[in-house]
C-alpha cells in the first residue's frame, strides 16, 4: 500500500489546524480564510490533507473533519514538550520513516527522491493508486523540507541526507504519543462548550479588574462598546488610558488566545496604550500576564517574565507564549 505524501512545507501552519477544527473551522474554504487567502480554498484543502496524513485530524467521513488524539496531545502539550512530540509526530508517519531510509543508504535530490518514489510505486493516495509525475513534482521537495525543519533531513546544496537524529528516530518503532502534561487535551478558551468559555472569560475579567484596582488604578468597563478591547485603566502619570484586552485560558502552562479582526486592529493602532491581560488557569488558580509593546524591539512582551508573544495572522491573530 502506497504511503500519502503532504503538499506542504511550512509545517507550522499544519500543526494548528487541530486548534482550528476545535474552534468549528472545518472545511476547505472557512481553514483558508483563517490563514488569509480567502478566495483560494486549495490552500485550505492542502493544510487539512496534511494535518491528515501526520496524523493531527481525521476525516471519518465525507464532509467531517474531527481532531485526532494526536492533534489533542498537540494541543495540550508545553513549549518545553512541543519540539520533540512535533518531531516524533512526523516521524511516525509511514511517509517519513521510508524516505529516512532510502536517505541513509543513498543522499539524494528532490528530483531523485521524486524518481525513486515514481519506480518504485511508493506513494499514492488514499485509494491505493500511486501518485503521478506531476503529483510527485508537486509534493516531494516540501515533504523533504519539512523533515529538514525538524531536523531528522538536512540539504546541502540540492542534497539530501539522513542526519543523526533521524537515524537514531528511526531505530524506535513507531509510537502512539500519548497525552502530555495532565493526559487531557487542554482546553484554552476555544473548542470547549460555551458555557465553560463563558465562565473562564468572566473569571479572566474579574481576576484582571481586581489586579489593576489593587494597584490603585481606576477602571472603565468597555465591554459592550466594541472598541477593541474590554476596559480601560487610568494611571495618573499617563495622559491617556490604557486599553486593555482581557483573555482568560483554563491551563496553566503555555496558551493560544485569538484576537478578533477588531481587537487585532485595535492593538496595532496604538500599541503603545494598548495592553493584552491574560489570565491563565483562569477557574481554579489564575495567573495574570500583561503583554506591552516594547518600541526599540517592536515586540509584545511579558511585563513579569520578558517572554515575548508570538503572533500568526489570521483573520484576526493567533497568540503564544
Amino acid at each position: 500500500m502506497p504511503f500519502e505524501i503532504w503538499q506542504r512545507d511550512d509545517l507550522d501552519d499544519v500543526l494548528r489546524i487541530p486548534e482550528l477544527v476545535a474552534c468549528g473551522f472545518r472545511n476547505d474554504k472557512a481553514i483558508a480564510a483563517q490563514f488569509g487567502v480567502g478566495q483560494d480554498n486549495r490552500q485550505g484543502r492542502y493544510l487539512i490533507q496534511a494535518a491528515d496524513i501526520i496524523g493531527l485530524i481525521g476525516r471519518p467521513k465525507p464532509g467531517r473533519i474531527k481532531v485526532t488524539g494526536r492533534g489533542k496531545t498537540l494541543m495540550g502539550a508545553t513549549l518545553r514538550q512541543r519540539p520533540d512530540l512535533i518531531r516524533q509526530i512526523v516521524v511516525d508517519t509511514p511517509a517519513a520513516r521510508e524516505t529516512l531510509k532510502i536517505l541513509g543508504r543513498t543522499p539524494m535530490t528532490a528530483l531523485q527522491v521524486q524518481a525513486y518514489f515514481h519506480k518504485y510505486a511508493l506513494a499514492g493516495g488514499k485509494d491505493g493508486k500511486p501518485y503521478s509525475v506531476a503529483t510527485l513534482k508537486r509534493r516531494v521537495a516540501p515533504f523533504l523540507n519539512t523533515l529538514v525543519s525538524v531536523g531528522i533531513v538536512k540539504r546541502t546544496n540540492s542534497i539530501y541526507r539522513r542526519t543523526r537524529l533521524g537515524t537514531s528516530m528511526l531505530a524506535v518503532k513507531p509510537k502512539i504519543v500519548q497525552k502530555a502534561g495532565s493526559g487531557k487535551a487542554a482546553s484554552h478558551g476555544r473548542g470547549v462548550d460555551p458555557a465553560r468559555r463563558r465562565s473562564i472569560e468572566l473569571a479572566a475579567a474579574e481576576f484582571a479588574e481586581m489586579h489593576y484596582r489593587r494597584q490603585g488604578y481606576p477602571i472603565k468597563a468597555r465591554y459592550a462598546d466594541n472598541c477593541g478591547y474590554d476596559i480601560e485603566v487610568y494611571d495618573p502619570l499617563v495622559s491617556d488610558p490604557i486599553c486593555v484586552e482581557i483573555k482568560g485560558t483554563a491551563v496553566a502552562r503555555s496558551f493560544i488566545v485569538f484576537l478578533t479582526p477588531n481587537e487585532y486592529k485595535a492593538m496595532r493602532g496604538k500599541p503603545e496604550s494598548y495592553r493584552i491581560c491574560v489570565v491563565m488557569d483562569a477557574l481554579r488558580s489564575p495567573d495574570l500576564h500583561e503583554f506591552f509593546y516594547e518600541m526599540s524591539t517592536k515586540s509584545w512582551i511579558d511585563a513579569d517574565t520578558s517572554q515575548r508573544l508570538v503572533i500568526r495572522e489570521m483573520m484576526g491573530a493567533r497568540l503564544t507564549v
